[in-house]
């Protein structure tokens, strides 16, 4: 991750996440989280310190520990 610590925007779609999210805490500029049909179960806690970082997930997406993020930062309307 090392290389691209400078994201700020990150895509996943029709993946399976077996190692979890947490590495993604090592991405300091991410600001948006885009997580579709994306099967898991895929825990949603690990990002929950990442106060500048919003999720998009659709209803297909495995996610569980959506409780952990404020509700403006799940799936927010713009």
């Amino acid at each position: 991750m090392q290389r691209h610590r400078e994201l700020t925007f990150l895509a996943l779609r029709d993946c399976t996440i077996s190692s979890g999210l947490a590495p993604l805490r090592e991405l300091p500029h991410l600001t948006h989280l885009t997580l579709w049909d994306c099967k898991g179960p895929i825990d949603l806690a690990p990002l929950a310190d990442l106060d500048n970082l919003t999720v998009h997930i659709n209803d297909s997406t495995d996610a569980t520990g959506r409780d952990h993020l404020p509700p403006e930062r799940l799936n927010p309307q713009e």
